[in-house]
């Protein structure tokens, strides 16, 4: 069963991946990573923790540094990402995330979203346009339980 984790460094994203890890360790699955980078925008990164307030954009290091995180969480987790436009909606990040579960013939997405309520149709997150797909979806909403 393979499972793949829309990812951006943040700390729910990281306890989606370390759920992942946890659920593909016990089925003898494997774990993929989806990170979606608007290319060229601050705001963004800032608001992720992958540049700090000072730091010039470096694309190459952002990258780097998200692979690193996602191997410092699931070493043997294939890291995957797509450079976007700056402004990317959420609809075409969310667009990405899905066809790239497509592309990985994935069992399971699994998303990080404190906001994800009760069903998904909460237009302030991606969770609503992964959830067209044709795999099942398992949303985290809390990072107290990080196993790693």
């Amino acid at each position: 069963m393979r499972f793949v984790v829309a990812y951006d460094g943040t700390p729910i994203a990281e306890a989606a991946l370390d759920r992942a890890v946890t659920l593909a360790d016990a089925i003898e699955g494997d774990v993929a990573t989806v990170t979606v980078v608007p290319r060229h925008n601050k705001e963004y990164a800032r608001g992720r923790d992958w540049i700090a307030e000072e730091e010039p954009w470096d694309e190459d290091e952002i990258v780097e540094n998200l692979r690193a995180s996602v191997s410092s969480i699931a070493p043997e987790a294939m890291f995957r990402y797509r450079m976007v436009e700056r402004f990317a909606t959420r609809g075409k990040i969310g667009h990405i995330l899905r066809r790239s579960a497509q592309e990985l013939d994935v069992d399971v997405l699994v998303i990080g979203s404190e906001n994800a309520g009760r069903v998904f149709s909460a237009l302030t997150t991606v969770t609503r346009s992964v959830s067209q797909g044709s795999y099942d979806i398992y949303v985290v909403r809390d990072t107290a339980s990080i196993s790693r």
